[in-house]
C-alpha cells in the first residue's frame, strides 16, 4: 500500500526538540527538499502549507523565526515578503554589504570542526554541545561542508 505524501513527509522529520528537523534530502544551505507527488518543494514550505499556511503574491516566502533552515515546525514558520526575508537576514547578520555566507554564518571554528570529526560522540550530542543541527554535524563528518579542512 502506498503511503500518502503526508506520511512520507512525517517519516523524515525528527520532532524531538523545539525545532522539528528535516532528515530527508536537503540543499547545501540546510533547507530540506520534499517531493510532494507533483513537484519538489521546500520541506519548510510543505509543512507551512500542510498546517494551513497560505502564501500570497505579496507574501510568497516562508520565513523561519528560529533561523534554522532544516526546521519544519509550523510554529516557527510564517509567510513573508522578499523585503522581510532580507531584513531578517541582515538583522541576524547573515547578510552584509560584503556577504560571504561561508564565513559570515559560521558558528564553528576550524578547531571545532576538527574536534567534531575526531570525536566518537553521537551526532546529536555534538549538535547540542555546539548549538548546531545534527545535519550540520553529519555534513562536517562526511566532508560535505568544511571541505578545505583535512
Amino acid at each position: 500500500m502506498r503511503r500518502t505524501a503526508g506520511e512520507r513527509f512525517w517519516s523524515k522529520v525528527d520532532r524531538g526538540g523545539e525545532c522539528w528537523l528535516w532528515l530527508g534530502y536537503g540543499l547545501a544551505s540546510g533547507y530540506g527538499m520534499f517531493w510532494d507527488g507533483e513537484r519538489k518543494i521546500g520541506a519548510h514550505v510543505y509543512s507551512f502549507k500542510l498546517h494551513g499556511g497560505v502564501l500570497t503574491p505579496r507574501r510568497p516566502y516562508v520565513l523561519h523565526s528560529c533561523d534554522n533552515p532544516p526546521c519544519v515546525n509550523p510554529a516557527h514558520l510564517r509567510a513573508g515578503s522578499q523585503k522581510e526575508n532580507i531584513a531578517d537576514a541582515v538583522g541576524r547578520k547573515r547578510m552584509t554589504g560584503n556577504y560571504h555566507p561561508r564565513t559570515e554564518r559560521a558558528k564553528l571554528s576550524e578547531a571545532d570542526v576538527r574536534d567534531i570529526r575526531e570525536s566518537p560522540e553521537r551526532g546529536s550530542d555534538l549538535a547540542e554541545r555546539y548549538s548546531v543541527t545534527r545535519i550540520t554535524i553529519y555534513n562536517i563528518r562526511n566532508y560535505k561542508t568544511w571541505k578545505h579542512l583535512p
